[in-house]
């Protein structure tokens, strides 16, 4: 998904790892982040020049690091902002990449395992960031508006949510319903 190179690497250069990943078809979009102790102008600029996404200098703040390593993707793969599906297999949403084959969720680096009506619930928020879904328009979507469901049900379902991300990922529209916002 993402390569993190450093300037010094036995063998062979990071800058020259990164100029033959923009020639190479299978990766020549494929983010390219420089985490190094090189704090030189000249060599940073010249990272930039040969295709790196980003530059990080050593020591590292893991929290930044992440966060950065997501915005490189999110660059790439979502320039936008609005969502992208790749192959249909995962769609990007700011901060938040979809994996629709293993029903997890990628959210500022944490990979988050879900139960599948947990999946389908953050997969029919994160359609539409911002609109409010309905708490009947969530019953029908993901139980089928012939199932009777308890009134909790939902509500347990987006507590595990915010459980497993440790964030409000969902935001609680009192009386009126859920909706995601990044």
């Amino acid at each position: 998904d993402v390569f993190l190179l450093d300037i010094m690497m036995p063998n062979l250069e990071g800058t020259s790892v990164c100029e033959y990943l923009r020639k190479t078809e299978e990766y020549k979009e494929t983010p390219i982040v420089f985490l190094t102790a090189r704090n030189d102008e000249e060599i940073e600029v010249n990272a930039f020049n040969i295709g790196a996404d980003d530059y990080i200098y050593k020591p590292i703040k893991p929290k930044v690091l992440l966060l950065r390593i997501n915005k490189a993707l999110q660059q790439k793969h979502n320039k936008k902002g609005t969502t992208e599906l790749f192959d249909n297999k995962v769609s990007v949403i700011g901060n938040l990449i979809i994996n629709h084959e293993n029903y997890s969720i990628n959210y500022f680096g944490k990979k988050v395992e879900l139960a599948k009506k947990e999946f389908y619930l953050v997969e029919m928020l994160a359609s539409k960031p911002g609109k409010v879904f309905t708490r009947k328009e969530i019953f029908d979507k993901i139980w089928g508006s012939t199932l009777i469901m308890g009134d909790r049900t939902i509500d347990v379902h987006i507590r595990k949510i915010r459980i497993k991300t440790s964030t409000e990922i969902i935001s609680t529209v009192k009386g009126v319903g859920f909706k995601m916002e990044y």
